[in-house]
């Protein structure tokens, strides 16, 4: 079944308005406004914004129960650490009791809300996480920080050895975390020991230096992050002209939940312009992890995202976004959210909403595919995480 949608502005093309046709979880096509829509199912959407599915290059997902937890600005992470776990250990201690699974859904929730359909969670996958109703980067070989992980350089060189690693797949890594010298020596560290020259992907990028960032195949900058944690970021003005710039959130633990308040973060630095700043959340971190989208285009698969016009200008209306303004999410044309606005309308196109996935957020009303209620059951109100409640 194909399901249209119709009368929609899309603020970084391909077209400046149209109609989005997907089917069989792909996009079938994509019309000007001047012609005639497609055949069959369709949802008006009165100019409303579409853009595929965001990408978020940097999240640990099991990490969004906790409140943002530390008082900078630190040399380096190591510091941050050492500080939260004196200062705030009985916070820690608390959310570590909400079950693991539970603790990932969060995070899921998280990114959903904001229309991320594909996430980079960083480190082993937890277990008994099973629900996605976004997807997660794979691929690669993630390894904390040179400072932490175990068997960093046999990892390095021989990650076949390690959990079905393989020599092709990228190495994420924490990089250059901090302002102080010993986070300055790390890249080159890392370069000296890759003799076999797999591809490197850094996160932060702090301490990077400009003529260091071209042996890397992409940064992942968090500057929300960076500024909560250190009062500093990567110098992405001059690193970009040496390899791709991605974005990436963290987890709550290090700043907000809101991805739209990471990328007017990142746009009020004025280190990217517009359009890469775009695509370093769509069409290049799709590029940077090998995934198939990342672009609104027949044959692509079907990750979009409608919002609500807030602004007149299509761009100005893009970074305007916040979670409440997310009407629709369609996951390889699955709709894994919507508001209560087209409630009548999807029903009407023959979709159909589990009770238990209903949520209150600020005043709007959303369903999205996970158990809501099974979150809020399992979480003690006062460390709920992001902040919604059970749709009334």
């Amino acid at each position: 079944m194909n399901l249209i949608l119709e009368n929609v502005t899309m603020p970084f093309g391909p077209l400046p308005a149209g109609h989005v046709e997907m089917a069989d979880g792909r996009i079938a096509a994509v019309v000007p406004a001047t012609d005639r829509p497609p055949k069959g199912r369709r949802l008006a959407l009165d100019g409303a914004l579409v853009f595929p599915g965001l990408i978020n290059s940097h999240d640990h997902l099991a990490f969004n129960a906790f409140p943002p937890l530390g008082e900078g600005p630190y040399r380096n992470f190591l510091d941050w650490s050492r500080d939260i776990h004196r200062r705030f250990s009985q916070i820690i201690a608390r959310v570590k009791q909400i079950p693991l699974p539970v603790r990932v859904g969060w995070g899921m929730l998280k990114n959903l809300l904001c229309g991320v359909t594909v996430v980079a969670h960083h480190g082993a996958w937890p277990a008994g996480a099973s629900n996605r109703p976004i997807g997660l980067v794979a691929g690669s070989q993630s390894l904390h920080s040179l400072a932490l992980e175990r068997h960093w350089r046999w990892k390095l060189l021989f990650p076949e050895l390690f959990a079905g690693g393989r020599r092709e797949w990228p190495v994420v890594v924490h990089l250059a975390e901090g302002v102080d010298a010993a986070r300055e020596r790390e890249l080159p560290q890392l370069v000296r020991w890759n003799w076999r020259r797999r591809p490197l992907i850094a996160v932060h990028g702090i301490a990077l230096k400009p003529g260091q960032a071209g042996h890397l195949r992409a940064l992942v900058w968090c500057p929300v992050s960076n500024l909560y944690l250190y009062g500093a970021t990567a110098p992405v003005s001059q690193l970009k002209r040496e390899t791709t710039i991605l974005l990436g959130s963290d987890a709550t633990l290090t700043g907000s939940w809101n991805f739209w308040e990471h990328l007017r973060q990142a746009r009020a630095l004025g280190q990217l312009d517009d359009q890469m700043l775009f695509q370093a959340v769509t069409a290049s971190a799709a590029r940077v992890w090998q995934l198939p989208g990342g672009h609104i285009a027949p044959g692509g698969p079907a990750d979009l995202v409608v919002a609500r016009r807030v602004k007149a200008d299509p761009v100005e209306a893009f970074f305007a976004l916040n979670p409440t303004d997310i009407l629709l999410v369609m996951r390889s044309g699955r709709a894994v959210l919507w508001d209560a606005e087209l409630d009548e309308r999807m029903a009407a196109l023959g979709y159909r909403a589990a009770a238990e996935g209903w949520l209150n957020l600020a005043g709007r009303k959303k369903w999205v595919a996970l158990n809501v209620a099974d979150l809020l059951r399992n979480t003690p109100p006062d460390l709920l995480p992001l902040p919604i409640a059970k749709a009334g």
